[in-house]
This record gives structure tokens, sequence and C-alpha cells, in this order.
């Protein structure tokens, strides 16, 4: 079976995430990925003639969201990186 995305040139990612693609994207599995949209931490599907469908760029900025692990790290090379 081909992959679905297959007829995009290997530079051009899909816009559109089926619900495992979604949460492969983010590196969480499936179960985590449906939490997260429950809880709204991760967008709601849009719906394509009854197909859920997430938005790539709308997960990406949900992902960029998310919190950091507040460490400390003694001054190392991240330090303050993402302030």
């Amino acid at each position: 079976m081909k992959p679905r995305h297959s007829a995009l040139p290997p530079t051009l990612a899909p816009i559109g995430l089926d619900r495992p693609e979604a949460a492969a994207f983010i590196g969480v599995g499936v179960t985590t990925f449906d939490h997260l949209v429950r809880e709204g931490t991760m967008p709601q599907p849009r719906l394509i003639k009854g197909r859920l469908v997430w938005d790539r760029v709308a997960v990406e900025k949900a992902f960029a969201c998310l919190p950091m692990r507040a460490v400390e790290t003694g001054g190392g090379s991240w330090a303050g990186a993402f302030k």
C-alpha cells in the first residue's frame, strides 16, 4: 500500500495530518494526543467530508505553546536561550 502523501514531492510537507500522523508529529502516542485534544492543549481537527484532519501548522503552534521543563542548568549553553 502506498503512503497517502506519496503524490507530494519529498520537500513539501502535507498541510493536513490524520490522527496518527498528528500524534507522531509531536512525538506522542495516539492516546496521549487524544487526551491533549480533549483538554484543549492541541487543536480540534477540521472535518473534510466526514474525515478528521489536523492542520499541521496549528498543531505545530500548539506544540510551541507547551511549557518547557524547568531545570536548574547552572548556566549551560541553553540557559536563557528561549527567554
